[in-house]
Formats: structure tokens, C-alpha cells, sequence
């Protein structure tokens, strides 16, 4: 969920103002979505623990905030959940089901 307020008297300016916003939504989403292979994030999916990947200064940043979350709420925010795609179904497969114990610590590795 996203909530943006823009707070003017001229309908134009709030008009440009909430277009510039998406815009921006939109473009950092290209960037990190791992719904498209296209992404820095995918690409990084792709490699993982094979091979480094170079990304631009702007995701390494987001990737590094992110870390910096994960540390603060112990482990509770965690943006390394891809690698139990398929297993629980996060996307367009989700069933309702849970995975068995073994197959998440299977992965957890």
C-alpha cells in the first residue's frame, strides 16, 4: 500500500506532482521487482551464490537499507525470501498450502 498526499492549490501542480510520484514508484520498481527477469534484483536472483553481480550505486543502496531493516527487527524483514519461491507460494501459484518443515530448513540453507 501506498499513500501519497500532495497538498497545493493548483489542481495542475498536484496533477504533475502525483504523475512524478508514479513515475518514480514505477521506475524503482523496474529496478527491484523479481517478477521481471529484466531487474537488477532478478539478475542478482539469477547469479546467487554463484557469481557477482555489478548493480547500480541506487539498488545497492536499497539493498543495503535493507540489510540494515533485517538487522534491526532480527531477522523478522528479510528480503532474501526468494530463494523459497515455489516452496511457498508467494506469487500467481499461491494455494493456500504450507511447505513441510524440512523442505523450509532445506532451503533455509
Amino acid at each position: 500500500v501506498c499513500e501519497i498526499k500532495v497538498f497545493h492549490h493548483d489542481e495542475e501542480v498536484v496533477g504533475r506532482a502525483l504523475d512524478a510520484a508514479f513515475d518514480e514508484l514505477a521506475r524503482i520498481e523496474a529496478l527491484t521487482t523479481s517478477w521481471r527477469d529484466s531487474s537488477e534484483v532478478s539478475r542478482i536472483n539469477a547469479a546467487a551464490g554463484e557469481e557477482a553481480v555489478k548493480v547500480s550505486p541506487e539498488v545497492l543502496a536499497i539493498v543495503k537499507k535493507a540489510l540494515w531493516i533485517a538487522g534491526l527487527t532480527d531477522g523478522a524483514f528479510d528480503i532474501t525470501v526468494g530463494v523459497y519461491k515455489g516452496l511457498w507460494k508467494f506469487d500467481e501459484d499461491n494455494d493456500g498450502s504450507l511447505p513441510s518443515k524440512k523442505d523450509v530448513l532445506a532451503r533455509r540453507k
